[in-house]
């Protein structure tokens, strides 16, 4: 069946496996045609734009796109959207593959070369592309085209001091902080500016009734937002503090150097503190999870023999087979801990936690 568009384009559709809609190429934009894609991708500021150019087709205009997968590690969907490929892949799935694919071909090309067990899946998180004004968070090696797929996301939420703006306006912060080449900060338009001078213990509901009622204050954290009239024109003030979430880009090699070092001196702090001397440490492939943002685990090589330790998702994995002792002892020492536990390890709920355990495990074995 061939219908036309509100843009007036020619489309047939039901006639094709790579997409619900099929345009002509000559009659596509430049944003939905191989030809104005291979364009685009030509270098980073340009596939940058030929995301944001497709987002605004397809969810403000409403157009039907056609589905490309572009330097093998990018999906454009026919919403708009840009997914980006997951999974530690191989370096030779990427070395012959071009530049732009419809969606059979990329499947095509996934059969041919054998890479079909190497790619996992796509995630929907807005591509996350590097701008080629970003640099990565460890070696400081600028974005482009050419390593852009190379890259780790790690985000967090922030909280900043904003003295240094004092009598400048948000608006300044905002234009700032774009500008920065270290991270993408994105403001928290809900919740912007904290200040105690906001805070405002008084009763929130002073006539009410019910006992939730009146343990509600109006203000107890400080923070103001734009609900209570915040808007880019604020002058910031002394003692003003804003959220950004900040998402640093890192190569895969040095997001993994950077973990391992980052996670490897946290865990001897916290040996040292517990009164262990730390002879040597290995790092470990992490055993509950091998995503890129996990850091590896670690054992630890004591005076005692090697503990092993690492962390499970919120929890911290203390695992003690490595000592040369009736390892039932050990865990007779945690018998009153409500956490998940067996007779060599126990999970502990956070640093604090973890040295707790450790704690007790260094005074177990300095009297035995």
């Amino acid at each position: 069946m061939i219908i036309v568009s509100s843009r007036g384009i020619k489309m047939v559709i039901g006639t094709s496996k790579d997409s619900k809609f099929i345009v002509e190429e000559a009659e596509r934009p430049w944003y939905d045609s191989k030809k104005g894609i291979s364009e685009a991708v030509k270098a980073l500021d340009g596939l940058n734009r030929l995301i944001s150019e497709r987002y605004i087709a397809g969810y403000q205009r409403g157009e039907p796109l056609n589905d490309f997968y572009v330097l093998g590690a990018y999906y454009l969907d026919s919403c708009g959207n840009c997914a980006r490929i997951k999974g530690r892949i191989s370096e030779d799935f990427f070395l012959n593959i071009p530049s732009v694919l419809s969606n059979a071909e990329f499947w095509n090309y996934i059969s041919d070369g054998n890479f079909k067990n190497q790619v996992h899946t796509f995630s929907y998180d807005g591509g996350n592309m590097p701008t080629s004004k970003l640099k990565c968070a460890s070696c400081g090696e600028v974005w482009t085209i050419d390593n852009c797929r190379d890259t780790v996301i790690r985000s967090e939420v922030i909280v900043v001091p904003l003295n240094e703006f004092i009598g400048k306006t948000l608006l300044d912060v905002k234009t700032v902080y774009s500008q920065r080449d270290d991270a993408i900060y994105d403001m928290y338009s809900g919740v912007a500016i904290r200040n105690d001078r906001y805070i405002d213990l008084s009763q929130k509901f002073p006539n009410g009734t019910r006992e939730w009622e009146l343990e509600i204050v109006k203000n107890a954290s400080g923070w103001i937002c734009d609900e209570d009239g915040l808007n880019d024109s604020y002058v910031i003030q002394f003692g003003d503090e804003t959220k950004f979430m900040k998402s640093s880009y890192y190569h895969s090699a040095c997001n993994d150097a950077n973990l391992e070092d980052e996670m490897q001196k946290r865990f001897e702090a916290i040996f040292n503190a517990a009164g262990f001397k730390v002879v040597g440490f290995t790092s470990i492939v992490n055993e509950y999870c091998t995503c890129e943002i996990c850091a590896p685990w670690f054992n630890f090589e004591t005076e005692f023999g090697i503990i092993k330790i690492g962390w499970r998702k919120r929890v911290i994995n203390i695992d003690w087979s490595g000592l040369d002792v009736l390892h039932e002892n050990i865990f007779s020492l945690f018998k009153d801990e409500s956490v998940t536990k067996g007779y060599f390890y126990i999970h502990a709920w956070g640093y604090e936690k973890a040295q707790e355990y450790l704690d007790s495990i260094y005074g177990f074995l300095l009297k035995s």
